[in-house]
């Protein structure tokens, strides 16, 4: 059953730019949608068009049986579909982080123990309960973009988009928010993920690649990356995806390093490498001889350079956020390498 469906969408900006020609697709209740295309497809265009931040012509867009171009309903709209934006802080509206949750609920008057509760849980499933009493502004980007999704939890939507969500954090808070993006599929909650990287697009049951502002594809990940016209999209293999096919492995959507390491090593042995072709003028990779345990005589000398050599050094550096205050954090704790 459609949640969302579009017709015919036609957008331009003021200055006279189209962003989306004639563009038109459907999203089911509980789908887990990428969407992914070049710099100036539309991703962005679409994602505000679907809960009329930006206003699209009447009767091209159907969120929930509601007409985002139609100011009505717009309250009710977006109780339904939320949107999480690139940037952490421009999503944050309260100082506390508990606060920053319950913006919306205290707009609608919800009545304090059941917003409490519902404050709880929200920063329960983003894993940042314990951080419920500190200041937004002092944590890092990772923690400030879950936030920003604890606050679209809190609200109940049916669908919640993600609009490049992850391209500002680091690759422990990325994951985070795409283990949490499965997690919400799997309690039937859309998720239509707008993004560049095709590692990402590839967990999505289905991906919709815009190409000036038109559909220029809609089908699972196997079947995109399948296809041989990829540049001309402007698009990538996800880099696990290419390299299992150029090991003779069956490529898998989705799969991280890890994964394609562990079927690498079922399928070669651990004390044989497959042959990857070596670019021109480059060296071929030799493997690290293997040592057996407690007979560690092996010297790496990259490990231990020459002083005469070493560029950088770092000797035990340390470095705590706010030292001495209630909201001291430990960033550093004796780091030592060179360089």
């Amino acid at each position: 059953m459609a949640l969302i469906r579009v017709n015919r969408l036609t957008y331009t900006y003021p200055a006279g730019t189209t962003a989306l020609d004639d563009l038109s697709l459907s999203v089911d209740k509980g789908e887990y949608l990428a969407v992914v295309g070049a710099n100036g497809s539309g991703k962005s265009t679409l994602a505000r068009c679907l809960n009329g931040l930006l206003r699209p012509p009447p009767g091209t867009i159907s969120v929930a049986g509601l007409d985002p171009a139609d100011t009505e309903n717009l309250h009710a709209l977006r109780k339904r579909l939320s949107l999480v934006f690139q940037s952490p802080p421009d999503q944050l509206v309260a100082s506390v982080a508990e606060e920053d949750v319950a913006f919306g609920l205290e707009n609608l008057g919800v009545p304090r123990p059941r917003m409490l509760a519902r404050v709880e849980e929200a920063l329960k499933a983003v894993d940042l309960l314990s951080e419920r009493t500190r200041p937004s502004r002092f944590m890092s980007a990772g923690q400030q973009q879950r936030l920003a999704v604890a606050g679209v939890l809190v609200m109940a939507p049916e669908c919640i988009v993600f609009d490049e969500a992850t391209a500002m954090i680091d690759p422990v808070g990325r994951e985070a928010i795409l283990d949490l993006m499965d997690d919400l599929v799997s309690k039937g909650i859309t998720i239509i993920h707008v993004t560049h990287d095709m590692d990402e697009a590839a967990r999505a049951g289905r991906i919709v690649v815009l190409s000036e502002g038109r559909l220029a594809f809609s089908g699972s990940p196997s079947s995109l990356f399948a296809r041989d016209d990829l540049s001309a999209m402007r698009l990538v293999a996800p880099p696990a995806l290419a390299m299992a096919r150029t090991c003779g492995l069956d490529p898998v959507p989705g799969e991280t390093a890890a994964g394609l390491a562990l079927r690498l090593k079922v399928r070669y042995g651990t004390d044989c490498l497959p042959v990857l072709p070596v670019p021109p003028g480059q060296a071929a990779p030799q493997a690290a001889p293997i040592v057996p345990d407690g007979k560690d005589d092996h010297v790496d000398e990259a490990s231990n350079p020459d002083q005469s050599s070493i560029a950088f050094e770092m000797q035990g550096a340390t470095l705590e956020y706010l030292a001495g205050t209630p909201n001291a954090r430990l960033a550093v704790d004796g780091v030592s390498f060179s360089i």
